[in-house]
């Protein structure tokens, strides 16, 4: 009998802490009715942290959050609240006749996520007594465990995947949860067992090999090889016969001014001659590399690069 009374009190004692949690999220609403939203904001601040939250209340705490940040001024910290919002709820919206300058923290989120997707999670019968459940997607890192019908929470793995166990017999229900407790997605778990999520320990298939990109097809690197070779060995030929035309006039008595001139004319053609060949030699290089990997099929990057004065590019692939 006394152990049936401290389990009921156990319980009692649960469901009053459900209610006070409920209770802050309901006093919030009603000093934002009051335009308290100084008290809304604090209170809202305590009904997350309490944690236990469903994941409506959650969205909820998030959306009046960033509502009441707005009016007090901040909107830097409404985005983040909206992105938060968003995250749990991607096909959100404001209401139609809120004010331009209210709306622009949610359009600025919006924007932020659409980028970066939303918050995905599957879950799936591994077994009769075993259930993966694998983050898909958590843009905001919002998701610090998961849990099974309110058990301890287990945190998951660097591979984003963990292995809940359960009876046989059960519905189970996974809760996933943010580092305060609260309920960010609650999903069933089908009866039967799935083979949908993969199993951590298997290793993935292969990828197909892509159709190689425009840059690392070996002609595209092949025509500026030979146009480079070609314009480097011109500028080689010019120079050496501004160096035998010196020469000759060496010979003679030629005015001062004229040497200078066919010294600087033949050094520029040399050096010319030194970029544009080695440039072109570089990027026949290139060709040859991407010749090789495309009979060898295999999949190659290659992105140019610059700055301080200098060109080049920069190769990668698989060996």
């Amino acid at each position: 009998m006394a152990n049936r009374f401290v389990t009921l009190s156990v319980v009692l004692a649960m469901i009053g802490v459900s209610h006070a949690e409920n209770a802050k999220l309901a006093q919030a609403r009603n000093e934002i009715d009051a335009v308290h939203y100084d008290k809304a904001q604090s209170l809202l601040v305590e009904a997350l942290k309490a944690g236990n939250n469903t994941p409506a209340d959650v969205a909820e705490i998030y959306r009046l959050s960033a509502s009441t940040a707005i009016v007090l001024g901040k909107a830097d910290v409404a985005e983040q609240y909206y992105r938060r919002w968003l995250a749990l709820d991607p096909r959100a919206t404001l209401s139609s006749d809120l004010a331009p300058k209210l709306r622009e923290p949610f359009v600025a989120a919006q924007a932020y996520m659409q980028a970066r997707g939303s918050l995905a999670v599957r879950v799936a019968r591994r077994s009769a007594t075993e259930i993966e459940v694998v983050v898909e997607s958590d843009p905001l890192a919002m998701v610090a465990s998961v849990t099974l019908d309110g058990g301890a929470p287990a945190p998951l793995g660097v591979d984003h995947r963990r292995v809940l166990t359960a009876s046989p017999a059960t519905k189970p229900t996974v809760f996933v949860l943010d580092e305060l407790g609260n309920h960010l997605r609650e999903l069933p778990v089908a009866e039967t067992v799935s083979t949908t999520v993969q199993r951590a320990d298997v290793a993935p298939a292969r990828a197909e090999p892509q159709e190689p990109s425009f840059f690392t097809r070996w002609y595209v690197w092949a025509v500026p090889a030979v146009a480079g070779m070609s314009i480097g060995a011109a500028f080689g030929v010019a120079s050496g016969n501004a160096d035998e035309e010196l020469t000759q006039m060496l010979y003679g008595k030629p005015f001062y001014s004229d040497v200078e001139e066919l010294r600087a004319k033949r050094d520029r053609d040399a050096l010319l001659g030194n970029v544009v060949g080695g440039i072109g030699v570089g990027f026949a290089a290139v060709a040859t590399y991407f010749f090789v990997m495309e009979r060898r099929r295999k999949s190659v990057a290659v992105a140019p690069t610059g700055g301080s004065g200098a060109v080049g590019f920069t190769v990668s692939g698989s060996w």
